[in-house]
């Protein structure tokens, strides 16, 4: 509960009061067990992940990166299609077919795949405007995908 005096109290009874110019965002999956007080002093924005899927995430991550010079237009193109051409069957295999140990909403699958692609894809060694190979990015697509999604599996799913 967050009364008016801009103390938090938790569920196991701990209070923590805010500084004034304190500000704090909530990041719930869901406001089931929020007071009507709390939801009542808090702003919110509902974002359904039906409402908004990998895709824009993805593209957005993209463009940020061929801004930043990270990717060039072909290698964002190239992602682009390989993530097109199968993440969504493989998606949809996983939430129909596997069992996961911990419940993620999609768009955490599509992040996480973003900052595997990041940190894999190499700064250095390519020259200016020079684009990696679509085959290596394939490799790093079936990577990024296998430890984003298949990373949650339960051991028998893995196989």
């Amino acid at each position: 509960v967050l009364d008016d005096n801009k103390t938090l109290t938790l569920a196991n009874g701990d209070r923590i009061p805010m500084a004034p110019d304190c500000k704090i965002i909530f990041e719930p999956d869901n406001v089931d067990n929020a007071s009507p007080a709390t939801v009542s002093r808090n702003g919110m924005v509902f974002m359904s992940s039906s409402a908004l899927d990998w895709r824009p995430i993805l593209q957005g991550w993209l463009l940020r990166k061929v801004r930043q010079k990270f990717l060039t237009h072909l290698e964002s193109d190239n992602l682009n299609d390989l993530f097109d051409s199968s993440y969504l069957k493989i998606y949809q295999f996983f939430t129909t077919n596997c069992e996961s140990k911990m419940a993620l909403l999609e768009c955490n699958f599509i992040n996480q795949a973003c900052k595997l692609l990041e940190g894999l894809i190499p700064l250095s060694g390519k020259e200016e405007n020079q684009s990696l190979e679509r085959k290596y990015l394939e490799h790093l697509y079936i990577f990024v995908v296998m430890w984003s999604i298949g990373a949650l599996l339960e051991l028998d799913d893995r196989a």
